[in-house]
């Protein structure tokens, strides 16, 4: 089944969590009656086309998620590094929101600087092996 697409007037990003519009939003919970996490795409008009997730729905608003760990696998193949970059992505992009609503949270904010970090410290390994280029890719065979 196709995932529905929705036109955001709004410039998309990996990992941008963006506002859906009015009238999108309310197509997709009332007509569509899309749940929380549901797969969607967004689209800019201006060639920009991201796979992304109803994070949350509220009384008068729908908030997707794009997909940064898509963007870095399917470019790369490596899941450690995908992940890595999603993890990092979610801080990064609480700040963006926050500095553009000009409402600041810094336990929020720290909170999601310290789960970044958790997971780039769990990946040592995995970073270890992608600067000497032994990290497996998903998609290649395995040397004997």
């Amino acid at each position: 089944m196709n995932q529905p697409r929705f036109y955001c007037r709004e410039a998309l990003s990996p990992g941008a969590h963006i506002d859906l519009p009015a009238p999108v939003a309310r197509h997709a919970v009332r007509v569509l009656r899309l749940p929380p996490g549901a797969a969607v795409v967004l689209f800019d008009g201006r060639g920009g086309e991201y796979d992304a997730r109803i994070e949350r729905i509220e009384r008068d608003r729908v908030v997707a998620a794009l997909g940064a760990w898509l963007l870095f696998f399917f470019t790369s193949r490596y899941v450690s590094l995908a992940s890595m970059a999603a993890a990092i992505a979610v801080p990064v992009t609480m700040a963006v929101q926050m500095a553009t609503a000009k409402t600041w949270d810094g336990v929020l904010l720290g909170f999601g600087i310290l789960l970044a970090l958790l997971v780039v410290v769990r990946h040592r390994t995995n970073i270890q092996r992608l600067m000497a280029g032994t990290e497996s890719r998903v998609g290649t065979k395995k040397a004997s």
